[in-house]
């Protein structure tokens, strides 16, 4: 099953879970403030993706940029 790590006020998080929905697609929702994941599940994402770090958040966030991630 798919884990979808969303902050429940943002918009664009709130679409693509309407787009998983909307697809028929199974997924484990998880607040990312109320549970963070983890430095070495990061870490796992990052590699597999083949990404930067920066591509896995919104560092135009206002969270992000003072650092309260």
């Amino acid at each position: 099953m798919l884990v979808v790590y969303q902050y429940p006020k943002c918009s664009t998080c709130r679409n693509a879970l309407r787009w998983l929905d909307g697809h028929g697609i199974r997924y484990e929702r998880i607040d990312i403030v109320a549970s963070p994941p983890s430095a070495a599940l990061l870490e796992q994402v990052r590699q597999r993706s083949g990404l930067p770090v920066a591509k896995l958040f919104n560092t135009s966030g206002q969270s992000y940029r003072q650092g309260n991630y």
